[in-house]
């Protein structure tokens, strides 16, 4: 039965992994831009320093301020305001910081946070 059910999810045209109980939607997955690479040192360095981390989390060091454009159209679309992408970023900041220090991916960071922001949008 389990590859019968494998066989019907192929079918729909979903992407399926192997080993994996669900498919993988496409169009809830985001365009993933470019690792910011000058900000995630610049960013990294400040709160090495002392940075007070919740100013780090707008302006100029912040990933949100630089993500948020790339991603408005389309989370605006679902329902996601800029000030739940900016709380739902606060609140993943344990993600971050692992992102910042090298023991995440760009991408896992970024589809991470996607993920939670439509979480969060319901």
């Amino acid at each position: 039965m389990g590859e019968e059910a494998v066989t019907d999810k192929a079918a729909t045209g979903a992407p399926v992994e192997e080993n994996n109980t669900s498919p993988v939607d496409d169009r809830s997955l985001p365009t993933v831009p470019p690792e910011p690479e000058e900000l995630k040192a610049a960013r990294y360095q400040a709160q090495l320093s002392g940075a007070d981390i919740p100013e780090t989390w707008s302006g100029d060091l912040s990933v949100g301020t630089w993500l948020w454009p790339w991603w408005e159209t389309e989370l605006s679309g679902r329902g996601v305001t800029r000030d739940l992408f900016f709380s739902t970023l606060v609140a993943y900041h344990r993600e971050e910081w692992l992102w910042l220090g090298g023991d995440r991916r760009w991408d896992q960071f970024a589809t991470g946070l996607w993920g939670r922001l439509l979480r969060r949008a319901g």
